[in-house]
């Protein structure tokens, strides 16, 4: 069975769409890691570590 493919100008928008929200994805891993961070100093702080 043979499926057409889009047009490649469809194929870049869609692949330059996907890399966008990658890249929103990786912020978000990273902020996470930062607030993570954050949270186990402040715990360690309150308990005295």
């Amino acid at each position: 069975m043979k499926l057409p493919l889009p047009l490649l100008e469809t194929q870049q928008a869609i692949v330059a769409e996907i890399e966008a929200e990658q890249a929103l994805v990786d912020g978000n891993r990273e902020l996470i890691e930062r607030f993570e961070e954050k949270i186990r100093d402040a715990v360690g702080r309150v308990w005295g570590e």
